[in-house]
């Protein structure tokens, strides 16, 4: 009979605006595009390199809606690409696919890395043998059988993110658009809902993943580096800017406190003074600030002297270090109001008990 596989850049889970997108058939056996998109975060780059386990027998293109003939690539916004194939009872027609925010050919080299010469089977048995050596990071004795079901999920559910978004070259896609590099061993990550993760999941993978939360602080910095200020909700290469808080002090001076390194520490402690210091600002022309205030609480108790955190880093020009000083150490020093002095455009913070 026939068979068809739809490849829909048209479709989205949410309410997406598409800015561009295009479609091409780059070998016999083989669909590539991008589609760049906004909403939660602004100039999303996704490309795709699709090959099929045998030659597409017929291809059809849609664009916004209509049928295009005479073709081997469409450009557009509402683009579909159908691929059609005859086949036997019984027979199953495979379509491997690779990802990447930067470019298609990596995203043909993501592709091949993970998936050559490797069926459906093989690949779910490679994932089920990747989830198993994951989950057995903790062992866990007695509880009822369904207790330890519920842990175990709750642990894979703590696996799930974040997205690692560099390619198996190391290029990832920065929050300039440019194209950065991973130095070898190391990785780039997103998806942080830090608001969320602060408090607990971080700690727990100080625990856990010495060579995650390393990661991670390079990629908070990284993006530092680019924004002038550290990520507060990052989402693939841009900053959703969700939620109020500053919380990445919290996860890099908890990394660097239990004696995880990998990153400059100067840099981290100028990243963090920094950080606060422009959150403060913000926080400073609200109406309400009783929840901002509450909620950086324990950030601001970590952005201390240098010598606090046992690191190193020249003071940010016009601040010296009575300015850098942040003075809560406890959530029950802030119930009061905290009020917001502006001296050489930086904000200070007066605390009453």
């Amino acid at each position: 009979g026939e068979v068809s596989v739809v490849i829909d850049l048209a479709h989205s889970l949410t309410s997406e605006t598409i800015q561009t997108a295009y479609l091409e058939q780059t070998a016999p056996d083989e669909i590539s595009g991008m589609r760049n998109t906004s909403a939660w975060v602004n100039n999303q780059h996704i490309y795709f390199a699709a090959r099929f386990s045998r030659p597409i027998e017929t291809l059809t293109w849609v664009k916004e809606g209509k049928v295009c003939r005479g073709t081997v690539r469409i450009d557009g916004e509402k683009l579909q690409a159908v691929a059609t194939f005859h086949v036997k009872a019984g027979e199953t027609i495979e379509l491997q696919v690779g990802v990447s925010a930067v470019s298609v050919e990596n995203a043909r080299q993501n592709r091949e890395h993970d998936l050559i010469g490797q069926d459906f089977e093989a690949v779910c048995k490679k994932a089920d043998k990747a989830w198993q050596s994951q989950l057995s990071g903790i062992r866990i004795k007695g509880g009822s059988p369904e207790e330890r079901v519920n842990f175990y999920t709750a642990l894979y559910h703590s696996s799930v993110v974040p997205n690692r978004i560099n390619d198996v070259n190391g290029e990832y896609r920065r929050h300039d658009m440019g194209i950065g590099r991973t130095g070898k061993g190391k990785n780039r990550y997103s998806t942080l809902s830090l608001w969320d993760t602060f408090r607990a999941w971080h700690p727990m993978m100080t625990l856990l993943d010495t060579a995650l939360v390393a990661d991670i602080v390079r990629s908070a910095l990284d993006i530092y580096e680019i924004t002038g200020e550290l990520p507060v909700w990052p989402l693939a290469s841009g900053e959703t800017g969700t939620m109020i808080g500053y919380h990445s002090v919290s996860v890099i001076a908890d990394a660097w406190m239990k004696g995880i390194r990998g990153f400059d520490g100067g840099k981290a402690l100028e990243a963090m003074v920094r950080s606060g210091l422009v959150m403060a600002w913000r926080f400073a022309t609200w109406p309400t600030i009783r929840s901002p205030v509450l909620l950086n609480a324990p950030t601001d108790g970590v952005v201390r002297l240098p010598s606090a955190l046992g690191m190193t880093t020249a003071s940010p020009p016009s601040m010296t270090a009575t300015q850098l000083f942040v003075v809560p150490k406890s959530i029950p020093m802030i119930l009061d109001i905290i009020s917001f002095l502006q001296y050489e455009k930086i904000c200070i913070y007066k605390v009453k008990r």
